[in-house]
This record gives structure tokens, sequence and C-alpha cells, in this order.
């Protein structure tokens, strides 16, 4: 959602070397995550990161963002960028300070930067898990529990990453009719998890 390189030909090299690395070090420390957005709906629809795509979308419930930040450093050491987003106030029942985002990073030699990754970070509310996205205005999304709780394995590029359980159930949550492919998405119109719209964070 954030970036601005589309996934394809040098920029779809490194986004799959990436979310392998990532997928590699989240197993070995036993961080729970689920592959998320148009990366999850590339991965099982096509087998391939979507070309008109400009990043990877990764999910964690917020049990997990401290294990993440822990592992942060690897990234670093291999020429990565990382950043983490807090709210700034208290909004519904996220208060000032939890973790919103977190950003894997790239930058180029002529210094431009590639927000490569973003990893969400949703909170369990009642039965269902909540975050926020976007900025002017943002949204507040909702999800069942069970699709962060659970997950399932999908094969891509030979490595095994968790998704959502019920994956295409999931999907169809999401995108409703996710097998038609649809270029241009728009993440307050098109989205069908919108809870509420927030006019400014």
């Amino acid at each position: 959602m954030a970036g601005s390189f589309k996934l394809v030909g040098k920029h779809k090299i490194l986004a799959e070397k990436t979310l392998a690395l990532i997928g590699k070090v989240f197993e070995k420390r036993d961080i729970d995550y689920i592959l998320e957005g148009g990366t999850l709906l590339g991965i099982v629809r096509e087998n391939r990161l979507l070309p008109w795509d400009t990043d990877i979308d990764i999910s964690i419930r917020s049990d997990q963002a401290k294990k993440v930040k822990r592992c942060l450093w690897i990234f670093w050491l291999l020429g990565y960028k990382t950043r983490i987003k807090t709210f700034k106030k208290d909004v519904g029942p996220f208060k000032k300070g939890d973790i919103r985002i977190i950003k894997i990073q790239k930058h180029f030699l002529y210094l431009k930067k590639y927000e490569l990754v973003d990893i969400f970070v949703k909170y369990k509310v009642e039965d269902e898990y909540l975050n926020i996205i976007g900025k002017k205005p943002a949204i507040m999304r909702n999800f069942p529990s069970k699709y962060l709780e659970n997950h399932e394995l999908v094969e891509f590029n030979g490595f095994k990453y968790r998704v959502p359980v019920a994956c295409k159930e999931y999907l169809t949550l999401v995108y409703g009719d996710w097998e038609t492919p649809v270029k241009e998405w728009d993440y307050i119109k098109d989205n069908k998890r919108v809870k509420e719209v927030i006019d400014q964070l």
C-alpha cells in the first residue's frame, strides 16, 4: 500500500528475497504471522507477487510485536532499514504508544526510500481483531479472531508461508470476488472489512 515501486524486474526479485528472509526469521523465532493483502491474494490466486502491487503485506497479533522488534537487528545487518509507527494519541481501543505498523525499508543508491514491507499489528477486542490503516482518512478494519489465531501453510518459491486458516474464505471476507483480478484498489471503497472511517489520527 505504501510503496511506490511496482513488483516487477529487480523490485520483484528483491521482494521475493525479502519475503523468504522474513519467513525464515519468523519461523526460527516462532513468530506467529500471516500473509496479508495483495501478497496473500497474489500467491494464492496466481502463485506470484502481483506485478501491480507495491509492497509485501504481513499481519501479526499484538502479542507478537515484541518478538518482531527483538529480531529487527537481523534486517539491519542485511542492509534494510526498519521503522516502528505508534499511535500518537488514543484512538478507539488503541492507546497512545501502541504499535500500529512495523515497516521494513530499502534505500537505493539514489537515496529513494522503498517502503518494502508493511507488518500490520492487530489488536484483539472481544471476538475480533482490529487495526488501522491509512492517514487522511484512515480506516479501522475488523477481522474474526479465528483468522489471526489459526493458520495453514501455502508454498511459494519452495518455502511454506503461514496464511489465515481457510484462506480462500478469508479472501472472500476481505475482497468479495477475489478470483477476478482488480488492478486499481481503493483501500476505503473496495475494502470489505471497514468498521469505521477516521478522518484524522
